[in-house]
């Protein structure tokens, strides 16, 4: 009797988890990102799709996101947000991510 309750929560988790995964709208939808801007906004929005990454690394999902860049604005950057912008030109493809620069 224990063992048919534990069994009924894990199920309940496991059916949670997959409801939250498929309620992401961020990894379900086809999106443009523009981060052109030479603001704060620009580079958070970068660390946000590098986030978005970083999940469909062990859960591949979704649909593509176009990240848009200006060079003359990724130059006033912070290092993490350079790193992050260059690791997502790398291997944003097989994650389907693309920058345009």
């Amino acid at each position: 009797m224990i063992i048919w309750i534990i069994l009924f929560f894990i199920g309940l988790i496991v059916a949670g988890n997959i409801y939250d995964a498929r309620r992401d709208d961020r990894t379900y939808t086809d999106t443009i990102v523009d981060a052109r801007a030479p603001e704060r906004a620009s580079s958070d929005k970068i660390l946000q799709v590098a986030d978005i990454a970083e999940g469909r690394m062990h859960r591949p999902t979704g649909g593509t996101i176009t990240v848009l860049t200006d060079p003359a604005v990724t130059r006033y950057m912070d290092s993490d947000t350079r790193r992050n912008l260059d690791w997502l030109r790398r291997e944003g493809k097989d994650l389907k991510i693309e920058v345009k620069l």
